[in-house]
């Protein structure tokens, strides 16, 4: 049974090499040296989020938690145990549980959009702490609630308005010094994503056409949506490319960008600290 009151106390001291490799093997059971740990959803619900599954659906949500925390360490804040967190497109908790040895569950919240993933999450770990949101709705928190917000691969599929949207709401929620972690498809990290294998490449190129045709208006233009054919709540999840400039123009001014990464992780990572309201 899972103990979420003191799962953090059995797993506070770990290194992060020790963490990984107790999530790695948790994919075949659960109950790590002694220690129940939130059990993974089948492989065919796993693959919704990115179309992994397994170990390397672990090793690539442990890289995004590990710059995380960096970053947030890089901007002065302390990751604790008290530390108030929100998965913003938190899927079935891949990157979520990652935190749960710093974090105890009842700081650590999520939010999506798709009721088969928020579902998973109320099944996987504490039901309560997850909420299914409409695209263009309101996050179900006060303002100034989070210390961080987290968003990986979300703001990649957005188009303009629900970026403008979503962003809004994620500062909203934001406390003043607080951080925001977000990824992006960049220019630059499209050229990278497409040279990584033959697989990517072929995707990207049945959305955008032209690769480089899609960099130079993305380089032009700023911002670069095209859709995926997904229907009804997710018409405007498609793919999304996009540009520093467009960030710094666009994201509230209550949000003061510190750094725009497009380095050690396979899409750009732009970080923001809210500003104290004067």
């Amino acid at each position: 049974m899972l103990d979420s009151y003191n799962l953090i106390d059995q797993l506070y001291n770990k290194t992060d090499d020790q963490w990984l490799d107790m999530l790695l093997r948790s994919l075949e059971n659960n109950v790590v040296d002694g220690i129940t740990l939130p059990a993974f959803p089948n492989e065919k619900l796993q693959r919704i989020t990115n179309n992994q599954c397994g170990s390397a659906t672990v090793i690539n949500a442990f890289s995004f938690y590990k710059i995380s925390k960096q970053l947030a360490q890089k901007n002065g804040i302390s990751i604790g145990k008290d530390s108030r967190i929100l998965d913003y497109g938190c899927g079935w908790g891949r990157i979520y549980r990652c935190f749960l040895k710093e974090v105890r569950m009842t700081n650590l919240f999520g939010v999506d959009v798709q009721p088969a993933l928020v579902d998973a999450c109320k099944n996987l770990f504490l039901p309560d702490q997850f909420n299914l949101i409409e695209p263009n709705g309101t996050l179900p928190y006060n303002d100034e609630t989070f210390d961080l917000v987290f968003a990986n691969s979300v703001f990649s599929h957005l188009s303009k308005d629900l970026h403008r949207h979503a962003i809004s709401e994620i500062t909203r929620v934001t406390k003043s010094d607080g951080l925001v972690i977000c990824t992006f498809i960049s220019d630059t990290s499209l050229d990278k994503l497409t040279h990584q294998n033959d697989s990517y490449s072929d995707w990207f190129m049945s959305i955008l056409g032209d690769l480089e045709l899609a960099i130079e208006k993305t380089q032009k233009n700023g911002f670069l949506w095209r859709a995926t054919g997904r229907k009804g709540t997710l018409s405007e999840y498609g793919l999304a490319i996009i540009n520093d400039q467009w960030i710094h123009d666009n994201w509230p001014e209550k949000l003061d960008i510190q750094k725009i990464v497009h380095e050690n992780y396979s899409q750009s990572i732009v970080v923001g600290c809210k500003k104290r309201s004067n």
